[in-house]
Order: C-alpha cells, then structure tokens, then sequence
C-alpha cells in the first residue's frame, strides 16, 4: 500500500509539473508578498525579443498557453507574473493596484532581461491592458510595443451572474472537443471580492480617457464582440482612436466573443494569434 501511495504520488506531481512546465518559474519579494514569475524561452537561435504578459482580473499566467507557444515558435521569450492575490502569488487582491501591477512590471523585466538594448513588448489583457496602456503612457521610451486584448479602459460596473467571474463569461469555448489550457482556478471570482482594487480599476480606467500615447510606441488592440461581459467594446475603441490613432484596431463585431479572446471558439483564438504576430514582425 506504501508503494502505491508513492507511485500515485509521482504520478500527480509528474502532471502538476507538466502542466506548468513551459514556464521556468521562480518566485521573487514583493514588500511582504511572494510573487510567482517565469519565463518562457523559444528555441530559435535568433531571438526577436521579449514579451511581457500582463493578466487579467481572476486570471493566471499558467492559462494561455496556446497564445504564448505561439510567441515562443516564433521566435519570442514570454515573461508573465501573477499578481498579489491571484494564480500563484501570494495575499489578498485588495492590495494590487494598476500603478503597483506597473512597478511589478519593472521588476520582472530586470529580473529576466540584462540587455537594455532588448526589444521589450506588452501584452495585456483585460486589467492587463490598462495596466499595459498606463505603462506605455508613462513609460513611452522603455517598451518598443504594445498589444492590448480587451483591455480594461472602459470596463462594464454590473457585470455576470451576480458579480461572479465564471468560465462561461469568459469565453463561448467549452473546450469539450480539445485541450483546455485553462489550469488554475479562477481567483477571486467576483470584483465583490476585492473592492479595493474594484475602486481602483474604475478609478484609473477614467483617467485613461485623457492619456495621449506616443507615436513612438506601437500599438495593436483586439477587442470582442458588444457581448463582452466586462468590457464596453465601442466605449474603448473610441477612447483609444482619440488618444492613440496611430495604433492598429480590430473588433471581433459579430462573432459573439466574449472577454477571453485568445482562449476564444479556435477560429477566433487562431485569428487572435495571426494578427498578434502580424504585428510584431512587420
């Protein structure tokens, strides 16, 4: 019986690993909060450059596999963290702010990339894109780039199920027929949960309206359908065409996309994928 219980020990830890394998996790401080970090190298001989990911409310960086071996084939390194209080970081959500998602930002980029002359890149999804839109305004000469999916500039106040963050307003893909990369639990699973960083999310995303992001930075936003659960699609398309005209827009008008666009039905989440590397090798 003791020998069971180790092979089916083994067993569970050998998917758990291979589960979150792609990534080369390490944990860095915080202030009093352990952070979970990786990072994601691709195997060409000839790096393009690095990638940030910046994720979203309830999210975790070991979620978008798909979009991120995409990156990595390619030719890129994917860097991601968690945020305090989500996926494998440590705390309560309440002490994450958009500003303090920036520092964190800065942080992990010293942490994995040495050479300033690297060509560093955001992608932010969600809150990760308001975070990733502050950042390129305040920080226009230290990123090359931008890609905001869905980003969180004109977020929706009553949102789902009774303010709950649910697989199924996320995305139409059941992942019934396929792999599902979705591997950490939704946390937290309602803004109710977090008011404080509910507070400054609304906040920040009204003083958003008002910044001007250089030409100097590049930019591509995808954005879902009207359906999007949390965020009002046109609302933030308008808002980015007066403060970043210079940045390239598509809406997925008609599709009924929801708010997870690169975990979307495949032939959205492939159409995600192509106009995100699109982007970066033009």
């Amino acid at each position: 019986m003791k020998n069971l219980i180790i092979v089916i020990a083994f067993l569970t830890s050998s998917i758990s690993f291979a589960k979150g394998s792609d990534f080369n996790l390490k944990n860095i401080k915080f202030g009093m909060f352990k952070i979970r970090t990786g990072i994601m190298k691709t195997k060409r001989e000839n790096k393009k450059g690095t990638v940030l990911y910046l994720e979203g409310l309830g999210d975790s960086m070991l979620n978008h596999s798909p979009l991120f071996k995409s990156l990595v084939d390619d030719g890129f390194d994917v860097i991601a963290f968690d945020y305090i209080g989500q996926g494998g970081s440590t705390g309560n959500m309440n002490f994450t702010t958009i500003q303090n998602i920036g520092k964190l930002a800065k942080r992990v980029w010293d942490q994995y990339i040495s050479d300033p002359r690297e060509k560093k890149i955001l992608l932010g999804w969600s809150t990760g894109g308001l975070a990733a839109y502050r950042y390129a305004y305040k920080f226009p000469k230290e990123i090359k780039s931008i890609i905001l999916l869905a980003p969180g500039i004109s977020p929706k106040i009553w949102i789902g199920d009774k303010m709950k963050i649910t697989m199924e307003t996320l995305t139409q893909n059941e992942f019934s027929r396929g792999f599902d990369p979705h591997i950490d639990p939704i946390r937290p699973t309602s803004p109710l949960q977090v008011p404080a960083f509910a507070i400054n999310l609304i906040s920040t995303a009204a003083l958003a309206r008002y910044w001007n992001t250089p030409k100097s930075v590049n930019g591509l936003v995808l954005l879902s359908s009207r359906e999007d659960t949390y965020v009002n699609s046109e609302k933030t398309i308008n808002v980015l065409e007066a403060r970043a005209p210079h940045f390239d827009f598509h809406m997925y008008e008609g599709t009924g996309a929801l708010h997870e666009l690169d975990n979307e039905f495949e032939n959205i989440a492939a159409d995600v994928r192509v106009r995100i590397l699109s982007f970066l090798n033009n």
